[in-house]
């Protein structure tokens, strides 16, 4: 995506307009670039614009707040927005023929129960619209332009041929690589716009990695504490299970030397140690489970109730308290039976 800096060339009102129009053409015949349009509202920039609307075919008059969006005709292709019905804009939608918009499937199913959204009407109900009603052509999948935190809003989008021309818009592209999308912009600013300086180029990788910024840096701190909480788990286990073999080692060097092979001892020693796992893995996946709810808040499309997440974490802990037990217990085993029997 790029931003346009052209709020301070003379070009206003349809010659704006015009403006953003000569740049997307020589934008899309640019060699790499699969395919461009407009917006206005750039996608998880944390903003946006909203109007309250109602559906003119409605039995009763419900009103709702909508998120509004003005883009360019095929933009949701190169955004890679599915249409789940009907139409996105196209080359035809201009200011001298019918108003049109696009919902999103949130908007579609609230007005109108899904995809038989198109065909109908919605109405906006903020003052000094010039064109109040558009007839929807399609309906599109959902795509968050506030936050991944948050719920997608019901979402109307309008051609920005058939809106005010005093929108800032900025241009989005679909190519092979960066490097191509951002020479293709070079060079439509300077056959348009040769003095409009040139803003830096945002992917949509960087722009959700921006957006969840907080939480990769929370993620990292806790990946870091939590690591150090299973290295002291890990020294406390191998200290307990050392003192709990230590004081046995007597017995042990006793079996052995009547004639109880080091394996069996070895199980025996590990078979205590599971016997501490079977307590308090399912007592810590309760514990787990039950403040699991106080770090809902920070996790974005990950359930705290997914079953993968307690399985690595049980497992985890299971392979760190048997490495931790199966150390002191080899030491043991492995102690002469007459060393033991004299230590006795």
């Amino acid at each position: 995506m790029f931003g346009a800096n052209f709020e301070q060339r003379p070009e206003k009102g349809d010659a704006r307009r015009e403006l953003y129009r000569r740049t997307l053409n020589v934008l899309k015949r640019s060699p790499g670039v699969e395919s461009a349009s407009v917006l206005a509202m750039r996608p998880l920039n944390e903003g946006g614009i909203d109007q309250d609307s109602v559906a003119v075919e409605a039995r009763e008059r419900q009103d709702k707040r909508l998120f509004k969006n003005i883009v360019g005709e095929g933009y949701f292709a190169t955004a890679g927005t599915k249409v789940l019905a009907g139409r996105e804009f196209v080359e035809s939608d201009r200011s001298n023929t019918a108003h049109v918009c696009v919902l999103n499937d949130a908007a579609a199913n609230y007005f109108f129960g899904g995809p038989k959204a198109v065909g109908n009407h919605v109405r906006s109900l903020e003052r000094g619209e010039k064109q109040p009603i558009c007839e929807v052509v399609g309906v599109v999948a959902n795509a968050n332009y506030n936050s991944v935190r948050q719920t997608v809003p019901p979402t109307i989008y309008y051609s920005f041929e058939q809106s005010p021309s005093d929108f800032d818009l900025s241009f989005i592209t679909r190519s092979g690589t960066t490097a191509s999308a951002v020479a293709g912009y070079q060079e439509a600013l300077r056959t348009v716009a040769p003095d409009t300086p040139l803003l830096p180029a945002i992917t949509m990788e960087r722009q959700l990695e921006d957006s969840v910024g907080q939480e990769r840096l929370l993620a990292s701190v806790s990946v870091f504490f939590g690591a150090i909480a299973l290295v002291l788990t890990c020294m406390g286990l191998y200290g307990l299970e050392m003192q709990r073999v230590t004081a046995r080692t007597p017995e042990i060097g006793l079996r052995m030397a009547l004639g109880a092979r080091r394996w069996d001892m070895l199980w025996s020693v590990m078979r205590e140690a599971g016997v501490f796992l079977a307590v308090g893995v399912p007592v810590g996946l309760a514990l787990s489970i039950g403040s699991a709810r106080f770090v809902e808040g920070l996790l974005f499309e990950v359930s705290v109730r997914s079953s993968e997440i307690y399985v690595a974490s049980g497992a985890a802990v299971v392979i760190a308290a048997i490495g931790a037990a199966l150390l002191p217990a080899k030491r043991a085993t492995g102690v002469d039976p007459m060393v033991a029997l004299r230590h006795e």
